[in-house]
């Protein structure tokens, strides 16, 4: 037994080490503006590999503490990874909301139907991406202590 939980923590030691040193890689070939030409590709694998290394890292907390515990740990560090990496590195607000990653162009998107179908009612009514990430982040966090506690 003990053999057999050693490997499992090595296999999750190389594969959180390997998603770090990847996501590291392609983020600093993104901030290497003599690259200019390769910037957006740049910007898209560092966010690919991150989800990854996040992945593992919260995989080995659902099977350490549970799942549950797991997506409370993942919504937490999610806003607040992005709202510290959005004020200390880009200053922008904490929900900022960029152009790159999948979830942050879904964002967009579903911001710009929203607001499609609130326009002809009030052009008071728009909400901002910045709005519905917090929103979204915000409901997801509840959600999961909701499942924790019940």
């Amino acid at each position: 037994m003990m053999t057999v939980i050693l490997l499992i923590s090595l296999v999750f030691t190389f594969a959180y080490l390997t998603t770090w040193v990847q996501f590291q890689k392609y983020q600093f070939l993104e901030r290497d503006y003599n690259i200019v030409a390769k910037h957006k590709e740049y910007s898209k694998l560092w966010h690919l590999w991150k989800g990854a290394n996040q992945g593992v890292f919260f995989v080995l907390i659902g099977y350490l503490f549970g799942w549950q515990l797991a997506l409370i740990n993942a919504f937490t560090y999610w806003i607040l990874f992005d709202g510290f990496l959005n004020i200390l590195v880009l200053n922008r607000g904490f929900f900022y909301i960029g152009y790159t990653s999948w979830i942050d162009r879904a964002l967009r998107s579903t911001m710009g139907f929203i607001n499609k179908l609130v326009s002809p009612i009030s052009t008071k009514l728009a909400i901002s991406s910045e709005f519905l990430s917090f929103v979204l982040k915000t409901v997801l966090l509840i959600g999961s202590l909701y499942i924790y506690y019940i």
